[in-house]
């Protein structure tokens, strides 16, 4: 990948994944809601930030008129520029990699009403074409583990006998994610661009700053404060950003049409064990709770397994699917000290 487009670079993800394809050396186009936005600048091996943010572009475009990116001209321009792809392997010099991590609800991202949401799927649709008419090589899809627990909730019938349970959200949200997904296959196929499927469930930064309950009740924790256990039996895994950001940048190297891949690695739990883990690691960091193994549906249990995308990388870009809890409670540890 010699360059990258960013549906959504302001936002959380999207700044890792901008800060990290530019540390990579690829040249980015930022797409995002915000009037200016420039991403954190990492010094890397023959990389200095100064040639980074000559690699940095920006563009603010309301997801309403993502339909309109392919007639942009200065966004043409870009994607039909030579580059340099001396430092790129793999099947990644026939165009830019085109990435989506875009979803609007009302107030947040999983709330409002049905219409609301289901906007989000004509989103998805309009960048796709937009993608295929600027010679995007493939799209990248972002998802979410909510896409399968809502689709084990239909296959296994439970719709029959109960209301979906997430913990954090009804039904809306995770079918209307569902239904992008199955949407962008049949766009991706009539607009003949190559689709790679993503999914993760949790990325928090090492300094807790994601303005979200998980975050916030970690960071009271290694605070050592009090704090309630909660009851959701729902399974999450928790990633580091960074860790996160780098698994986006190989599965937009490294992906091929219609490949689906889970970005983690590998270990789920209930919130209540995550918490107790980490409230017990701040007293005995050296033997410290370790997360139990989880005793739940093999389909779920299994939905979490990193191996496709792993596998597909060559040995010396495995590492980052080996880390752990334990490996993301050191670094929120020193990050808090």
């Amino acid at each position: 990948m010699h360059k990258a487009i960013i549906c959504g670079a302001s936002g959380y993800i999207g700044s890792a994944l901008s800060t990290q394809l530019l540390a990579h050396g690829v040249d980015v186009w930022g797409i995002g809601r915000r009037e200016a936005f420039t991403p954190p600048l990492v010094t890397s091996s023959n990389n200095a930030p100064e040639a980074q943010l000559a690699r940095w572009h920006y563009q603010s475009v309301d997801a309403q008129d993502y339909a309109a990116l392919a007639s942009d001209p200065q966004l043409k321009a870009w994607c039909q520029a030579d580059s340099d792809v001396s430092n790129l392997g793999s099947d990644n010099a026939r165009g830019p990699v085109f990435y989506y991590l875009t979803w609007r609800g009302h107030e947040r991202l999983r709330d409002g009403s049905l219409e609301e949401q289901l906007k989000n799927v004509a989103y998805v649709s309009n960048a796709i074409a937009a993608a295929a008419q600027l010679g995007c090589s493939k799209f990248v899809l972002v998802g979410s583990q909510y896409e399968v627990l809502f689709q084990h909730y239909l296959n296994t019938g439970a719709w029959h006998e109960s209301y979906f349970e997430s913990g954090a959200t009804d039904y809306i949200y995770p079918a209307c994610k569902l239904f992008a997904y199955e949407q962008a296959e049949l766009t991706a196929y009539l607009k003949r661009i190559d689709l790679v499927h993503t999914r993760f469930s949790v990325a928090l930064d090492s300094k807790l700053a994601a303005p979200n309950y998980m975050a916030r009740t970690l960071k009271s924790i290694l605070a050592g404060q009090a704090y309630e256990p909660p009851r959701s039996p729902i399974l999450y895994e928790i990633v580091l950003l960074e860790d996160l950001a780098q698994m986006f940048y190989l599965a937009g190297c490294y992906g091929h049409n219609k490949d689906v891949f889970y970005l983690g690695y590998g270990q789920c739990a209930t919130l209540r064990d995550y918490f107790a883990s980490a409230a017990h690691y701040r007293k005995e960091p050296a033997a410290h709770m370790q997360l139990p193994q989880v005793d739940g549906e093999k389909a779920l249990v299994a939905s979490f397994k990193a191996t496709a995308l792993k596998q597909r990388c060559p040995e010396g870009e495995q590492a980052v699917f080996s880390h752990d809890w334990d490996y993301v409670l050191r670094h929120l540890q020193a990050a808090a000290e």
